[in-house]
């Protein structure tokens, strides 16, 4: 009977076994029932604190040498990091021309497409016998000792100089015998220098579940956030989500921050998954782009958003349909509210207000006719208001220009144009009438500044097309009391802002007329106060 009962133990491999044998003097029947408490199939790694006697390239016990060799520490190449498990770990180092490493003989092969979970503790050195720049970890399979057939995990640049605990989930490609453990350089790191890797503490490969989690963040100020787990034959498998205790695949209502759940299949692996709620903290930036003209519909509002979850829905004065771009085109001038909703269903209100420029029109419009009946120097000033600066002037068979003075008008009637910057427009008409009379500047000899209103200014008047015009006032004595090339500017009877005396002066005025003569005119003035 124990011969029996020993061969059973010999083939059975669970981690608990309970016997229960029915036995008559004849015939005897055994029942042997096996309860696996393991989380599904774990496969042993031995010597897993690589305990060992600290030595300068070698290997711990049932470890193996992947190229070159690794060292056990602490105490080799200045390395004092106390083990984080034990007495003894080990150090390894990359470069451009070496990658040591360590590896394995499993005690059970890894299965193709089956996924597993090893833990173990890692950090870097700044020195090594060389200065380090950074460290990492890359886990390969293989089936032939010192390969490294199929990468299963890396885990990125490490920096910190204490130990840290690392999950590395694997899922092989094929069946493999070993498992090995190095440092590796990264792909865009082309440079010389060296990166290392200290490792110890390792777990047992524990076959795991694959787990895929999605999430929906909270909205701002709300606990409507919303995760869950995908697994293979979901309804085979038990769940836990801590915090809150929730034993559903799914959990809704929840408040932003991490969460953990626990997933177990029936034939006892076990798998963990962190997922984050965020909060959808929207953020909209407005631009309104305002109508061209006064009472036009092309105003533009557009919104970039960000924040919460892409991609986001754009609503107008609460229409029940919204659009996909933040642009919204056609608006007149008013006021308008927009929600921007984040896939997640959180939303963001803004108020924006719509103002139209101002109506383009005309302030003023001055005109002057003609000097005199040989000439064409009529002129137009036109001063706009309202619209969208700068603006551009036009006149019926001129080009058109910035400048609002229209110069050298003969006789006639004209339209003017403004334009504005949005091509917004107002036309206008007026007339340049013809003055009947000789083409002369005629000078007075008296005026009186005595401020009633009544021949107050000295002015010279011009009855021609002038250019290069000089009227020049002196004193008795030969001084120059006034001067001005502007013959529409005259004396006021002052110097220098001081009221001269009453008497003679003595004017000179030059110019160039309509013909194109050179012109002097001088004579005498009298100053009655």
């Amino acid at each position: 009977m124990n011969t029996l009962l020993s061969a059973v133990n010999r083939r059975m491999s669970c981690y608990r076994r309970y016997y229960l044998c029915l036995c008559k003097p004849i015939l005897a029947f055994i029942l042997c029932l096996c309860y696996d408490e393991s989380s599904g199939q774990d496969i042993r790694i031995q010597n897993p604190s690589l305990e060992g006697i600290i030595k300068e390239s070698a290997v711990p016990e049932h470890w193996l040498l992947v190229s070159r060799t690794p060292d056990i520490q602490p105490g080799i190449y200045g390395q004092t990091l106390p083990a984080s498990d034990q007495q003894t770990y080990v150090g390894m180092i990359c470069d451009s021309r070496t990658q040591e490493g360590i590896a394995q003989e499993l005690v059970q092969t890894l299965d193709s497409g089956k996924t597993y979970e090893i833990t173990f503790d890692l950090a870097t050195s700044a020195y090594y016998g060389k200065k380090i720049a950074y460290g990492s970890l890359v886990v390969h399979g293989s089936n032939r000792k010192g390969e490294r057939e199929d990468t299963l995990w890396t885990s990125g640049i490490i920096t910190h100089k204490t130990w840290q605990s690392y999950t590395a989930q694997i899922t092989p490609k094929k069946r493999y015998r070993y498992i090995s453990f190095s440092p590796y350089k990264m792909p865009e790191d082309t440079s010389a220098t060296a990166v290392s890797v200290l490792i110890d503490h390792l777990s047992d490969l524990r076959e795991s579940i694959k787990l895929q989690t999605v999430s929906k963040n909270t909205c701002l100020g709300l606990a409507n956030g919303w995760v869950s787990v995908n697994v293979k034959a979901p309804d085979s498998c038990t769940y836990e989500w801590q915090p809150g205790s929730f034993k559903t695949r799914s959990v809704s209502g929840l408040a932003a921050g991490r969460y953990r759940v626990s997933v177990r299949t029936h034939q006892g692996a076990t798998s963990y998954a962190d997922v984050d709620v965020h909060t959808s903290d929207i953020l909209a930036a407005v631009q309104v782009a305002a109508p061209t003209c006064n009472g036009e519909k092309d105003a533009v509002i557009s919104i970039d958003a960000a924040g919460g979850q892409a991609p986001y829905t754009f609503y107008i004065n609460e229409e029940k349909v919204g659009r996909q771009s933040g642009v919204i085109k056609n608006l007149a001038e008013g006021k308008y509210t927009i929600v921007v909703k984040e896939s997640g269903g959180c939303t963001e209100k803004k108020d924006v207000e719509i103002k139209s420029p101002e109506t383009l029109s005309i302030a003023s419009a001055k005109t002057r006719n003609t000097s005199c009946s040989a000439v064409t120097d009529g002129m137009l000033t036109v001063t706009p208001q309202g619209g969208t600066y700068p603006y551009t002037y036009s006149l019926s068979g001129r080009a058109d220009q910035q400048d609002s003075v229209f110069n050298g008008l003969a006789p006639g009637e004209y339209q003017y144009t403004i334009t504005d910057q949005h091509h917004c427009q107002i036309s206008r008409s007026f007339v340049i009438a013809k003055e009947y009379r000789d083409c002369a500047v005629w000078m007075p000899n008296a005026f009186s500044p005595n401020g009633d209103g009544q021949n107050d200014i000295f002015r010279a008047k011009v009855h021609d097309a002038v250019t290069d015009f000089r009227m020049a006032v002196y004193g008795r004595w030969g001084q120059l009391v006034f001067e001005s090339r502007n013959p529409d500017n005259g004396w006021d009877g002052k110097e220098k802002g001081s009221v001269v005396p009453a008497g003679s002066y003595l004017w000179v005025v030059t110019y160039t007329d309509s013909k194109q003569q050179a012109i002097q005119q001088k004579g005498t003035l009298v100053l009655v106060r």
